[in-house]
């Protein structure tokens, strides 16, 4: 994995275990150019986020997930 990837995902883990929801955004935003190159990573985060109260979060994740299933596409 490359450094930056890799410091991408620590910092997204580490906001998604915030309770504040701009910290759950910004983990979103920061794992969602990751989605092709570690899915992994970002299903664990989707998993995460599944369960979350707060529309704006779900919503984030909404856009993650699209990201995700469009970066399977463009392998397959």
């Amino acid at each position: 994995m490359a450094p930056a990837a890799l410091v991408r995902r620590e910092w997204a883990s580490r906001l998604l275990a915030h309770p504040r929801r701009v910290d759950k955004e910004l983990a979103v935003a920061i794992l969602t150019p990751l989605a092709a190159s570690h899915p992994r990573d970002v299903e664990r985060a989707l998993q995460r986020l599944e369960d979350e109260k707060d529309p704006a979060v779900r919503q984030a994740a909404g856009r993650l997930a699209k990201a995700l299933e469009a970066s399977r596409a463009s392998q397959a």
